[in-house]
């Protein structure tokens, strides 16, 4: 026979296990906020990595602003600059490749 008091038992568990369901697997879940927090800690180790890239560009900006010596480093390094009577030398240090080999 179906009384009252098991009525509100199947509707307290029913809430239960919904609660339950909705708490482990919904969108708001507990495996949801864990995610979350791993890609939240990988956001702010990328912000770290490229804030410190930023920093370096400002030095470099701030040194080629004000440093002839600077720029001209920075040409010679990165751009090959070469100024008006200077003789280049490459050197090169690996092994010779031949055009031909033993086995054909």
């Amino acid at each position: 026979m179906i009384t009252p008091l098991r009525v509100l038992y199947c509707f307290l568990a029913l809430a239960i296990l919904w609660l339950q369901i909705h708490i482990w697997l919904g969108r708001d879940s507990l495996f949801g906020i864990v995610k979350l927090h791993h890609q939240l800690a990988q956001a702010q180790q990328q912000k770290q990595i490229l804030q410190k890239r930023n920093d370096q560009l400002l030095i470099q900006t701030q040194a080629l602003k004000g440093d002839n010596q600077a720029i001209e480093a920075y040409a010679r390094y990165n751009l090959g600059l070469i100024k008006q009577g200077e003789v280049y030398y490459q050197i090169y240090r690996g092994t010779p490749h031949h055009e031909y080999s033993d086995h054909q």
